[in-house]
């Protein structure tokens, strides 16, 4: 570490391995003093029989959340953090770290289309990173957090993707609200930053294509649960849909949808299209929809002998 051109981040590193260095596994002491231990997890073993192995699982039960297990967890977190507390230097390391980290900006995900550059970033001293947009014309905030967050009474907001068009006029962005993960899709003008469609809910992995000519966004939607379904099931029988951005969502591909390849419940469709590629859809422009298009060629890669079935993500 004497190299380091970061001393703080030196010291963290540093501080870290003395920590482990000095507490053995299910028996650590603070720096302040010795510390009570929480007891340990009952083992209360689950037996299964997976592809003619049998394997066990000695905590199962925890996926539960009973009350127990929610009281174990919280008494391992209130243990962890006494232990970190007791580290004297911590709070200060901290408090450098955060003025270090504060001090620069960061860009990430930029990608060109229609002239037009596309990219997230965070701002110095800034906690979110907002989906900017920059050609000739300037450079604008297409979503800003900051204001999507004021106008939700504080409430936190973070970008799960973005997906600009070929033509690079719109952008598709997946939101995800307090730290959910479970995002809404919508698109953007990305000359005047305005709403164009959506919000579209349970979009959470993603958009995956534009038609080539930016009319057709495709997505990977999830289920909507019943008032009975346990909430794992939102990720069973999930559709790649297409959006024309001015009616509802029309799923193409996927479990019960009833046309294209057959999947399972459990597999995720989704559509890849290498936009200017020679496929079918370009050397053939009598076929003008590619919706159908894209059923009829998945139809037929699942049903050729001489081609192998393909997995849940169909590339054009």
């Amino acid at each position: 570490m004497r190299n380091s051109r970061n001393p703080s981040l030196a010291a963290a590193l540093w501080v870290g391995c003395v920590v482990c260095a000095a507490a053995p596994m299910g028996a650590v002491a603070a720096p302040s003093g010795t510390l009570v231990k929480p007891p340990e997890a009952p083992i209360k073993p689950v037996v299964e029989t997976l592809w003619g192995r049998k394997v066990t699982d000695n905590y199962r039960y925890m996926e539960a959340l009973d009350p127990a297990t929610i009281a174990w967890m919280k008494a391992q977190g209130a243990y962890t953090r006494s232990v970190l507390d007791g580290i004297k230097p911590l709070a200060q390391l901290k408090t450098e770290l955060a003025q270090f980290s504060a001090s620069f900006g960061l860009v990430k995900g930029y990608v060109r289309f229609g002239g037009r550059a596309f990219y997230q970033e965070r701002a110095p001293g800034s906690d979110d990173f907002d989906l900017i947009a920059s050609d000739g014309s300037g450079t604008r905030k297409i979503v800003d957090m900051a204001a999507l967050r004021a106008a939700n009474g504080g409430k936190p907001f973070a970008i799960n993707y973005f997906l600009a068009s070929p033509d690079g006029a719109k952008v598709a962005v997946g939101i995800s609200a307090g730290g959910s993960e479970d995002a809404a899709l919508t698109v953007y003008d990305a000359a005047r930053g305005a709403k164009l469609a959506g919000p579209i809910d349970r979009a959470e992995f993603g958009a995956t294509a534009w038609s080539a000519d930016s009319r057709i966004l495709y997505f990977v939607r999830l289920q909507k649960l019943g008032s009975g379904d346990p909430p794992t099931a939102k990720y069973l029988n999930a559709t790649a849909d297409a959006w024309d951005l001015k009616s509802a969502p029309v799923p193409i591909l996927g479990a019960g949808v009833g046309q294209g390849p057959a999947f399972k419940p459990a597999e995720f469709p989704a559509i890849g299209l290498s936009v200017g590629a020679p496929n079918s859809y370009t050397r053939f422009p009598a076929i003008v929809d590619p919706v159908k298009e894209i059923i009829a060629i998945a139809g037929c890669l699942a049903s050729a002998s001489s081609i192998p079935r393909p997995g849940p993500v169909i590339m054009l």
